[in-house]
């Protein structure tokens, strides 16, 4: 598998595990603003203005997402929210 077929499957993970970071325990405010926020630094390469769930701080968010997407030289990233949707009182997934 060559190096930019890899990195375009590491990508939509990292990604997963970045909204995996975002959620809440309580029902909380819409999540439809942080997830648009989340894709607009997604495809800025800026996570400064996120704000992540656990010990994941913007900077450590930075850092990682600079990381996955080092070798894919001059592609820049598109990212969307397509949906928002809560599933119960207490999760919410984007999508």
């Amino acid at each position: 598998m060559g190096t930019r077929r890899l990195h375009l499957l590491v990508v939509p993970t990292a990604l997963a595990l970045l909204l995996a970071g975002c959620g809440s325990k309580d029902a909380g405010p819409d999540p439809a603003p942080v997830a648009d926020g989340l894709a607009r630094g997604l495809a800025s390469g800026d996570l400064s203005g996120v704000v992540f769930g656990g010990t994941t701080t913007p900077a450590q968010a930075d850092q990682q997402y600079a990381a996955t997407v080092a070798d894919l030289g001059e592609v820049s990233p598109k990212v969307t929210v397509a949906s928002v949707s809560k599933s119960s009182d207490t999760a919410a997934t984007a999508t």
